[in-house]
């Protein structure tokens, strides 16, 4: 079969491109999936691809396997696209060569417990001999006049009958001993515990913005290289793949 091109194999099958798609809204990333600048569009890159290959010549002629490899393809390139397609869509000052925030969070936190226990116990013994001796003397005289008085038969009445008179010594001797013993004791105890806690925690956080040139790479070059960034297309890379993939580079 004659080689043809891929205008020419759409005129006879425009279902060619059912299985080809792009990336979309579903396919973003972070926080652009909010409100993306931009989406590919399929039929923009359908009709790249035609402008740019139209007249070259494909690998396939058959309309039903180019079909089928072009849905491969797709499917074995369409990752690399979408990532692609994300870094078309981050957002950055491009004349910033810094651009970020530091965070650092110190937490301190301190523990303190006390436990104090006491005892004290005291004690006194007191003991006291006491030894007790001693002696009693005593001497005296005594007088003593006795007189003696009888009655007759006839009478009632008492005559003298005889007197003495007597002189009497007396002495005595007295001794005593005694012992005494007393033993005092005092005894005390107490008692004393206590307990202390204490807890103190101190977070401290802080913030802090960089941005801007810090002096590494000249503004210049930096709008040089931004704008290298803005001539990069989805569209260009899309259509390139599919060259090298379908179409006879050899004329």
């Amino acid at each position: 079969m004659a080689l043809m091109s891929i205008i020419a194999i759409q005129n006879l099958d425009p279902d060619i491109w059912r299985g080809f798609k792009v990336p979309g809204l579903q396919d973003i990333t972070g926080d652009a999936k909010k409100s993306p600048r931009w989406v590919p569009d399929r039929q923009t890159a359908i009709d790249y691809i035609l402008t740019s290959c139209g007249e070259m010549s494909l690998v396939y002629s058959d309309p039903l396997i180019l079909r089928h490899m072009i849905r491969s393809w797709t499917n074995r390139r369409f990752p690399i696209w979408a990532d692609l397609y994300n870094t078309t869509l981050y957002k950055y000052n491009p004349i910033w060569n810094k651009d970020g925030t530091i965070t650092e969070e110190r937490d301190l936190s301190e523990n303190e417990d006390e436990t104090t226990t006491g005892n004290v116990t005291t004690g006194k013994t007191t003991v006291d001999d006491e030894d007790t001796t001693g002696e009693v003397d005593s001497s005296g005289t005594t007088d003593a006049d006795i007189k003696g008085n009888v009655t007759s038969f006839d009478t009632n009445a008492y005559s003298p009958n005889d007197q003495q008179i007597q002189d009497i010594d007396t002495t005595s001797h007295a001794e005593h001993a005694g012992t005494r013993d007393l033993t005092r004791t005092e005894n005390g105890s107490e008692d004393s515990s206590g307990s202390r806690d204490r807890d103190r925690t101190e977070k401290e956080k802080t913030v802090r913005i960089e941005q801007g040139n810090i002096g590494v790479t000249t503004t210049q070059q930096m709008i040089k290289e931004q704008r290298e960034s803005v001539m990069f297309s989805l569209y260009d890379v899309i259509m390139q793949d599919f060259k090298h993939e379908f179409c006879v580079m050899v004329y």
